[in-house]
């Protein structure tokens, strides 16, 4: 698993379509957005290859802009795919814990989260406390399993007690329970 690309001008060329396709989510031109996310893509896995933690990196920023236009389907299959991409680097790095550790598991802890989100606004709890039990396990094994992740305002909360597993007092109970 390389970090580093063959063509330094593909990687500057990907971020100046990543900067456009800010501005035109900024201004509301959602399909632009999507359409210079998806150049930025492209050119990444020329640079890097279809597996790059980039590449992943890339595919978030777009499965991001599908969600804010409404396309959830492609949004989450998107996300899909890019934890695929990050589960491998996250678990090469977990023993190092340096910076690109740190970055590989924040994109994946915040892709699951995304996938969770998108369950419970579906209406979907079961499968969005499935993510949110998920992201806790990686937690735990990067912070230990002493770590108490879940904050009560949090969505994971929310579908926990609409499922009746946890009515707001004990939280440490609830996330132990299956």
């Amino acid at each position: 698993m390389s970090t580093e690309g063959s063509d330094p001008s593909g990687p500057q060329t990907a971020e100046a379509f990543d900067h456009l396709a800010g501005e035109c989510w900024f201004h509301n031109q959602l399909t632009d957005a999507a359409d210079n996310y998806r150049r930025a893509l492209g050119i990444r896995e020329q640079s890097f290859g279809a597996d790059h933690w980039e590449v992943a990196d890339s595919i978030v920023r777009l499965a991001g802009a599908c969600s804010f236009a409404g396309d959830h389907a492609e949004a989450e299959s998107l996300w899909y795919r890019a934890i695929r991409i990050y589960e491998p680097y996250y678990r090469e790095l977990m023993d190092a814990r340096g910076e690109l550790f740190q970055h590989v598991f924040m994109g994946l802890v915040g892709t699951l989260n995304n996938i969770a989100v998108a369950a419970l606004q579906r209406g979907d709890t079961v499968a969005a406390e499935r993510g949110y039990r998920r992201v806790g396990v990686l937690i735990a094994e990067a912070f230990g399993p002493g770590c108490r992740w879940v904050p009560v305002d949090s969505p994971f909360a929310a579908a926990l007690i609409e499922q009746g597993k946890q009515d707001g007092t004990d939280w440490a109970a609830a996330l132990d329970a299956p």
